[in-house]
């Protein structure tokens, strides 16, 4: 299995507070975090283990409901009751970044975010990450009854949109449909039907004399963006066992006006109906009879990459076991 405390994941989106909780993957690693404007750290007091934030604060210091012990933004302890001196026993921090407004931690990263961003860098450069705004309102999490990477094998292909997708079909021209593959993530890009709504790219870009109307990035192992000409949604694969995915999806827009057009429209349905078929294919690979055919060359490079990497992650940290 993948050690997830050593994957990047969502944890949440940018809040106008000094502190507030989260937890880091719930179901999997249910780790107690707190985040601050600018770092995570862990929601535990180093005396006694006792949480330390239920709600968000506005104050500079985070008092410990126990024992009072104290601690500053930065995790360190500004006061000790019961001791003579301060302990120098700071909260941990986890690694951490950001893509505007969205907050990625990692317990233990075997690399840094940006070895799964730095690729696509460039590329995805001409977009409004800063100018994105959080839309609670289309706040969504939904429990599938399928082992989570499930999920990403069908994230990562085009092939099933004309017979999952009707209205994604009519959408985007997948005559045009092309992925591309890194160490650490892959971009799918999907070209705009005549008359749907495409990004202005620059003149320079190396997507120009495409009227693109999605790009479909993966950071592996469990975050999915899916950029639009309005903005971004999210996906953040959380595993809650050997058969139960949680799937968290979130918004933000930088253009309302274009919300309800192209590609990036009536996603409820388009997720509903990517939940349903990788529920009906978790039942098909219990099947006893069941063998993975061979993957489409033009359509399954993903697929093929991603379980690539699973196995080569897996017998690395098997070795590093041994």
């Amino acid at each position: 299995m993948i050690d997830l405390a050593r994957a990047w994941s969502f944890v949440d989106t940018q809040r106008a507070h000094a502190a507030w909780p989260a937890t880091l993957l719930p179901g999997a690693l249910d780790e107690p975090v707190l985040l601050t404007r600018d770092r995570v750290l862990s929601n535990v007091c180093t005396h006694r283990a006792a949480c330390l934030l239920e709600a968000p604060t506005d104050g500079p210091s985070i008092r410990c409901p126990y024992h009072g012990r104290r601690f500053r933004l930065d995790g360190t302890v500004s006061a000790a009751p019961g001791f003579d001196a301060i302990p120098d026993e700071p909260l941990p921090a986890l690694a951490s970044a950001s893509l505007g407004p969205m907050r990625f931690a990692s317990i233990d990263p075997e690399s840094a975010f940006e070895a799964l961003v730095g690729p696509t860098r460039d590329r995805l450069s001409f977009f409004p990450w800063g100018a994105l705004t959080h839309d609670p309102a289309s706040d969504r999490a939904f429990t599938l009854e399928a082992p989570w990477p499930l999920w990403v094998e069908n994230y990562l292909e085009g092939l099933h949109i004309p017979y999952v997708h009707p209205s994604l079909t009519r959408a985007l021209d997948l005559t045009g449909y092309t992925t591309e593959l890194f160490e650490r993530s892959a971009l799918q890009i999907g070209d705009a039907a005549d008359g749907e709504p495409a990004f202005d790219l620059p003149a320079d870009h190396p997507d120009a004399r495409r009227r693109v109307g999605g790009y479909y990035l993966f950071l592996w192992p469990l975050t999915a963006l899916n950029l639009y000409p309005w903005g971004v949604s999210l996906n953040a694969v959380q595993p809650l066992g050997p058969t139960r995915t949680r799937v968290v999806y979130r918004a933000y827009v930088s253009d309302p006006a274009k919300r309800e057009r192209g590609a990036g429209a009536g996603l409820d349905a388009v997720e509903a109906e990517d939940d349903a078929i990788v529920e009906r294919a978790a039942r098909g690979a219990r099947s006893r009879l069941y063998r993975q055919g061979t993957l489409s060359r033009a359509h399954e490079a993903g697929v093929a990459w991603f379980q690539a990497l699973s196995r080569d992650l897996e017998e690395r940290q098997e070795r590093a076991r041994v």
